[in-house]
């Protein structure tokens, strides 16, 4: 009887023992592996398409969100500020941009009545320098104003790099400042674009008809100490003239008088700061560019803003500094004839609130 030779396994198969393949006329071959630098090229370009579809959406429903008009009935934030987007093309002379503290101390119409100047606040509460950019590029697109005003104050204020941030962030997708409107859209927050027709009888002015003695009338006191700004508003101010150069528009930094917000060590840094830019400054709180403000009666809060009294000192000594920037007096020009219409009713108005002070001084109440 022959043995039967057993098949063998592979596991069980001599060490060197070959072992046939299903098709010995196909070779191996082993996986290509994709490079590391493709392979990022791949996912940055998914990303990069991911992120322009979002930004698409996010400009989409930013649109829808954003209000229709510069109206608190379209739910428009910072009413006053946005006015001036209303005006008529090419009226206006002068700009003063800057925080809370310039809008209850410029008055346009008090301007234009003494200079048949035209000119606009573009202010709101706790403005940054972050905020004035964007402002004044939309501005831009419809005003070219001799001058613009920047308010010292604000060159002062605390902003970092994260502030700024969030602020292109908002300023480029203002969905994210109205996303509270969504419960209320209508129709038209689809199908119409953006207008601005609500123009203002106070130019962006906020009068104020309270009062409140400042204590410390002594606020200019000389001294050496020098007020620096951050880093951020630096760049930013840089920014702001170098789109200001490009327009054909003189800049100036502007002191508007304030117990609390300004002081000699302010006035120094922002001395310092004009002639390192080459730009005017002008401090209304001392020497000859100074009104003649009684910190007894003309504040509104303890010297942090002015109300009307102060305001109206200031701006009729701020019409005299403007013909240093050769404007144009308007009056009589048809034109600028609705100015004339507007000073009635700011008269009107002013009337109103220096008889109810405490009124026209409530918050909201103040919008004319």
């Amino acid at each position: 009887m022959t043995d039967t030779p057993q098949d063998i396994s592979l596991n069980e198969a001599e060490p060197g023992a070959s072992v046939a393949s299903d098709d010995a006329s196909v070779p191996y071959e082993a996986p290509v592996k994709q490079s590391r630098g493709k392979a990022f090229l791949k996912y940055a370009g998914l990303c990069v398409a991911f992120c322009a579809i979002l930004c698409v959406l996010l400009a989409g429903v930013s649109h829808v969100l954003h209000p229709k008009n510069n109206t608190e009935e379209a739910g428009m934030m910072d009413v006053r500020t946005y006015s001036v987007l209303a005006e008529p093309e090419d009226t206006i002379d002068a700009l003063f941009v800057g925080n809370s503290v310039v809008a209850t101390a410029i008055s346009p119409m008090d301007i234009w009545e003494a200079s048949g100047f035209t000119s606009y606040v573009c202010a709101a509460n706790g403005e940054k320098l972050t905020f004035v950019h964007y402002l004044l590029a939309q501005t831009f697109e419809k005003q070219h104003p001799q001058v613009v005003f920047i308010e010292g104050d604000m060159l002062f204020d605390p902003s970092d790099f994260a502030h700024l941030a969030r602020e292109i962030l908002r300023q480029t997708f203002p969905g994210i400042l109205y996303h509270h409107r969504w419960s209320s859209l209508t129709l038209d927050d689809f199908t119409k674009p953006i207008e601005y027709s609500n123009s203002l009888v106070n130019k962006g002015y906020n009068a104020k008809g309270r009062t409140e003695p400042a204590p410390n009338p002594d606020y200019m006191a000389p001294t050496d100490e020098v007020a620096q700004i951050s880093k951020v508003n630096r760049f930013l101010l840089e920014d702001i003239k170098n789109m200001c150069d490009q327009q054909g528009v003189k800049l100036v930094i502007l002191a508007v008088p304030s117990t609390v917000n300004w002081n000699m060590a302010r006035h120094n840094g922002a001395e310092q700061l004009a002639e390192e830019f080459g730009i005017d400054f002008i401090d209304m709180n001392n020497g000859e560019n100074k009104p003649p403000v009684d910190w007894s009666t003309d504040t509104r809060d303890k010297g942090n803003h002015l109300n009307w009294r102060g305001a109206l000192k200031t701006s009729q000594r701020m019409a005299k500094h403007l013909t240093r920037y050769s404007l144009v007096d308007h009056r009589g020009d048809e034109k600028w004839a609705s100015w004339d219409e507007a000073l009635v009713k700011y008269h009107d108005y002013m009337d109103r609130l220096k008889a109810h002070p405490e009124a026209y001084d409530a918050e909201g109440a103040h919008v004319g």
